[in-house]
């Protein structure tokens, strides 16, 4: 039987792993938003902030599990706990999805209008002025 400071323990480490999440949702959220208009540095910002939430929820879910894999008999309080934790990770892995094809299609996006710059450049590159040996401007009209 496992004593109610191990149920108790377990339940704080899974509100602790549902905060975590819960404040990598949200900035997935804020993501989202600023995906089609943040800057390269902003979006480097954004991504090493994400990182180090993961790398804290990570930390916590190896708690976690060792906690889930030593206790057998779970309150009724914890299996509410655990079911709200799925909830977000699925609410997660929905805007990570939906936020990689948003990159994606900005990315397509941005790789087209970079690839019109280009062809127009090298358009441009040959309307160039035509110049007499003494430095004048020759008009191909005269």
């Amino acid at each position: 039987m496992h004593s109610q400071a191990e149920l108790q323990q377990l339940e704080s480490t899974l509100l602790q792993s549902i905060v975590q999440y819960g404040n990598i949702l949200d900035f997935l959220k804020i993501m989202d938003r600023e995906i089609g208009t943040a800057t390269p540095v902003e979006l480097l910002e954004l991504s090493a902030s994400l990182t180090d939430l993961q790398k804290d929820a990570t930390q916590t879910d190896q708690v976690l599990l060792a906690q889930l894999s030593s206790i057998s008999v779970r309150s009724e309080n914890t299996q509410h706990l655990i079911d709200r934790h799925e909830r977000i990770m699925e609410e997660i892995l929905f805007l990570n999805e939906y936020i990689t094809e948003k990159a994606s299609g900005v990315k397509s996006l941005l790789a087209n209008e970079m690839g019109k710059l280009r062809s127009g450049i090298s358009a441009l590159s040959g309307y160039r002025q035509h110049q007499h040996n003494q430095g004048r401007i020759v008009n191909s009209s005269s």
